[in-house]
């Protein structure tokens, strides 16, 4: 794609615009009907994707007692900040 957007092959581009945005509008469909109709298997499967991505940053990431303990410390303050606009959001 770099070498398509560096020679401005415009046939390629929009190509690639038009299958980005059909496979972002199916999956947002697809998404909201998974939400609507097996919401806790969804969350469940997200969380889970959510959770299994973070394991190569992490890798990378973990050298000493130091940076788990801030890793750790930024986990919990970026779930404790979901959590209220989540609480938030509901009322």
């Amino acid at each position: 794609m770099i070498k398509v957007l560096n020679n401005l092959m415009l046939l390629e581009i929009f190509a690639f615009a038009l299958g980005a945005l059909i496979g972002l509008l199916s999956f947002s469909k697809i998404l909201d009907y998974m939400l609507n109709n097996y919401k806790s298997i969804t969350m469940a499967f997200l969380v889970g994707l959510m959770l299994g991505t973070l394991k190569i940053p992490y890798q990378k990431i973990i050298c000493s007692l130091d940076s788990i303990l801030i890793t750790i410390t930024f986990a919990i303050f970026g779930f404790t900040l979901v959590f209220v606009l989540e609480r938030m959001l509901e009322k």
